[in-house]
């Protein structure tokens, strides 16, 4: 069964929903909220619950106005949460940013870009890319002079019977590969 209207003044109206009676007289000059009014003699009077759904259905979403706070089933005075834009909403209203606050996060960005840019010509930045493809580069070296001794040692080794002698011919066969490496320019 739908609801028998309510019938206020524009001033208890606009208490209602959080906005003065002058903003009410406004938007009902602008036909926000026709069909939702009745004129008696000179006074204009407005059905609540009409009058709240045609501010909802005009009132643009991303204005975050006490009216559509309060008609949106928030309350103008229920403390705002911060969003992740840097906005304030309250209840299932999304985060809006206004310009000042897109501005110094435009600003934030340009700024944490420059710096990168700074860091990456003085050399204390380097692209990811390049720097595992020289790892990959010297671990492959790595492998590849560690497998190789094996095969220059084994006929050295198979000849000696001295403990030392052995381990002084795998010693300097590792300090060769290894200076090997260290002298590449990767």
């Amino acid at each position: 069964m739908a609801k028998k209207p309510e019938f206020v003044t524009q001033t208890e109206f606009a208490k209602r929903v959080g906005v003065s009676q002058a903003r009410i007289s406004a938007l009902c000059s602008e036909g926000m909220l026709n069909g939702a009014t009745k004129v008696e003699g000179k006074r204009t009077l407005i059905d609540v619950n009409s009058g709240i759904k045609k501010l909802r259905a005009s009132l643009d979403p991303t204005n975050d106005s006490k009216i559509r706070n309060v008609i949106g089933g928030g309350n103008p005075k229920k403390k705002e949460t911060q969003g992740d834009s840097g906005g304030t909403r309250s209840g299932n209203v999304k985060p809006v940013i206004d310009f000042s606050q897109a501005r110094t996060l435009n600003e934030q960005y340009k700024a944490a870009i420059r710096k990168l840019e700074y860091e990456e010509k003085t050399g204390k930045l380097v692209d990811a890319v390049r720097v595992r493809e020289a790892a990959f580069s010297v671990g492959r070296r790595i492998r590849d002079a560690m497998m190789n001794l094996p095969d220059r040692l084994a006929a050295i080794l198979a000849a000696e019977n001295d403990e030392e002698k052995i381990r002084g011919h795998m010693n300097r066969e590792i300090r060769v590969a290894l200076e090997e490496l260290s002298k590449s320019n990767v």
